[in-house]
């Protein structure tokens, strides 16, 4: 789960301060912080700290209890004086951690040497909780933020208004990704909660930092906007892979060659239909947007930007709408061509067949199951042999000149 927060005049998110004199540690979690978005600063004792979170007042405080100079508890005692309700990681090695952070105060601790996504995962909670608690964010909403799995939607809350948006990327043909986006609509402020990267999010942060939008209209729109035009380049691929896929299944004749690309086919159908089913509901999102309900967001000729955005997923609807047709055509064209096929062999094994009836019946009446003939003279043998090739000749030519054979 990310965490970003765009505030309307202010361009810094609050970053994670980590205290811990051990430069390997303190290393390793500057790097895995950076990884995964986060802003970091450093300080190697509490002094430096201190000094630090009256400069830049921090998010999340990650802290390691054994230090020398200001230990852990006195640094917690100074931090709580200055600034009461941020949250605090104990970081420690001791043989009782519990015991460390209840006298630290701190919201939860974690043991060195520490699990990689546990110890991101923590710090992303209590980033949350705490951008939650600064502004007074509906628990009901920011639990939905955090366990995910929503439909598209935009729900109305006393002061602020949540909205659930997903960005699909297409990485590589055949496969598709699709990341949750959970969107916090303040007076002025904007809260972005996700799991792993959202390219969109991180373009539309630098925007912001670089100061080319300016209302929280401005943010929301880009980020849509983003998000959306992302969806055409999806849609591309899959046109790609179904004109492929119909081109080879339509000129090659043998079964066996057909069935991996007829596996793949139905695949794209099933990958179109996940699409749909996300990009749909999404238009009623933006008819909200469009029609102006959110107050937050009654700027000077905004609702237009929002149109072309709902103009735009209307697009993409129809275009998966269109290669879903096309692919379901391609099928049926498939099946069709191979009951063609199975009709032409059957043909082929009913003329055999009968052909062969004439000759039964020939046999058989004259009784050829016998080890000798019961006949006065060869003649009858030999008549009974020269009937039957003619006939099966005969049928043989009726059937060629007839075409089924």
């Amino acid at each position: 789960m990310d965490v970003g927060m765009a505030g309307i005049g202010d361009h810094r998110p609050r970053p994670v301060l980590i205290v811990d004199d051990d430069v390997e540690t303190l290393s390793a979690e500057r790097e895995l912080l950076a990884e995964n978005g986060f802003r970091v600063v450093e300080a190697r004792d509490g002094n430096e700290a201190l000094r630090i979170v009256q400069d830049d007042p921090p998010a999340v405080v990650v802290l390691d209890v054994q230090m020398p100079g200001m230990d852990g508890p006195s640094f917690a005692r100074e931090l709580r004086m200055a600034l009461r309700r941020v949250p605090l990681v104990i970081l420690t090695g001791v043989a009782d951690p519990r015991r460390e952070a209840d006298r630290c105060n701190a919201e939860a601790y974690l043991r060195k040497p520490f699990d990689a996504e546990q110890f991101v995962e923590v710090v992303r909670r209590f980033e949350l909780a705490r951008v939650a608690a600064e502004l007074r964010l509906h628990p009901l909403a920011v639990e939905d933020a955090q366990h995910g799995h929503e439909r598209p939607k935009i729900d109305e809350y006393e002061d602020h208004y949540f909205i659930v948006f997903y960005a699909i990327e297409a990485p590589s043909p055949g496969e598709i990704g699709f990341h949750e986006l959970s969107i916090f609509v303040a007076r002025n402020a904007i809260v972005t909660v996700h799991q792993g990267e959202c390219r969109a999010r991180v373009e539309v942060e630098k925007r912001f930092r670089e100061g080319h939008l300016a209302t929280t209209g401005l943010v929301l729109h880009a980020l849509l906007d983003t998000i959306v035009d992302d969806y055409f380049d999806v849609v591309d691929q899959f046109g790609e892979r179904v004109e492929f896929l119909e081109a080879f299944i339509t000129t090659e004749t043998s079964t066996k060659q057909t069935q991996g690309p007829l596996k793949e086919l139905f695949l794209v159908k099933q990958d179109l239909l996940r699409v749909r089913k996300v990009v749909s509901p999404e238009r009623d999102v933006l008819q909200v947007l469009v029609r102006g309900d959110i107050r937050e967001l009654r700027e000077p000729g905004r609702r237009a930007y929002f149109q072309d955005v709902y103009d735009h997923v209307i697009r993409v609807t129809d275009e998966i709408d269109t290669f879903r047709d096309l692919t379901s055509n391609v099928i049926d064209a498939y099946l069709a061509a191979a009951s063609n096929r199975l009709n032409e062999v059957m043909k082929v094994l009913t003329s055999i067949a009968t052909v062969l009836l004439i000759l039964g019946v020939v046999t058989s009446f004259f009784g050829m199951n016998f080890r000798i003939l019961p006949y006065d003279t060869d003649v009858v043998f030999w008549l009974s042999l020269v009937l039957s090739a003619a006939l099966a000749g005969g049928v043989a030519l009726y059937f060629h000149r007839k075409g089924w054979l």
